[in-house]
């Protein structure tokens, strides 16, 4: 059975509709300049930037257009294509086909048998199942972290107060998150690790003695999606790992994990999502 993942709401006034929905229902907001959206959180979110709610789903806000002059809600699908296939075979039509959105997966539109224009949402992982490392260059980006020397068996525990720490400052600071929630890893794990936790941000964000200032840095590196439970994630770096000793390259001493799909929003653990961003020197 497919869920309802998400929603959208058009606005002539993005800047508006944001302090509207803020005031009335206390919802928070990531802008993305970049991509003319904003992500709307509606909720109390887990330490991996989810939902903690069961039910409840996040959404987001854009510029009003002719192809979608109301609001909208997403649909999770495990094959667009064949979604789309559907839809058209049942009376419905595409409105808008495949799209990808990088690092995360791919979204299109359908008006279904009454008129209504709906979303479709697949999650990016590879059919087969295997790990496909590609090489990209990495902008700087700003962000608001908590960091410390942390065992591994606290992780865990570490991510959920760092990622609510960063947003209850970031909130209180009037300072926007624009992205998913990251871990920096400087050196590789032992029995600790040195650890960053937080979120890319847009605007000025005083440090506090708990939550810093830093920077994911301008860089080329090699990526991937993991999709699966965390404690596979391994595979997913030794994948990336030989493909940049295939490339002639070495790996950086430094690499982040961008969460983008996990619990509690989805509780089957062969369908969480990582992104993990290894820079090469």
């Amino acid at each position: 059975m497919s869920g309802v993942v998400h929603f959208e709401i058009p606005a002539d006034d993005e800047d508006r509709a944001r302090k509207f929905y803020e005031s009335v229902f206390g919802w928070s907001f990531q802008v993305l300049p970049d991509m003319e959206y904003s992500l709307a959180m509606t909720t109390p979110s887990s330490q991996r930037g989810m939902p903690d709610r069961p039910g409840a789903i996040n959404g987001g806000i854009f510029r009003r257009g002719d192809m979608l002059p109301a609001p909208v809600v997403t649909i999770d699908v495990e094959d667009i294509d064949s979604a789309l296939d559907q839809v058209q075979r049942l009376g419905g039509e595409t409105v808008r086909s495949r799209m990808e959105v990088p690092g995360s997966g791919w979204n299109a539109y359908f008006r279904d048998t009454e008129g209504n224009v709906v979303g479709l949402w697949q999650n990016a992982r590879p059919t087969d199942g295997s790990v496909q490392p590609v090489q990209v260059h990495c902008a700087a980006q700003p962000t608001a972290v908590v960091r410390e020397t942390v065992p591994m068996t606290a992780l865990a525990d570490f991510f959920s107060r760092a990622f609510g720490s960063v947003m209850a400052e970031a909130q209180r600071q009037n300072v926007q998150l624009t992205g998913p929630p990251f871990a920096l890893y400087r050196g590789m794990p032992t029995e600790t690790v040195d650890v960053e936790a937080g979120f890319p941000i847009t605007g000025n964000l005083s440090a506090t003695q708990t939550v810093l200032t830093g920077t994911l840095p301008e860089a080329d590196a090699f990526e991937a999606i993991h999709t699966g439970p965390y404690e596979t994630l391994g595979e997913t770096y030794s994948a990336i790992q030989d493909g940049i000793r295939a490339a002639g390259r070495t790996p950086s001493d430094a690499m982040w994990e961008y969460y983008l799909n996990g619990p509690p929003a989805e509780p089957d653990p062969r369908k969480w999502q990582t992104r993990v961003v290894w820079p090469v020197t």
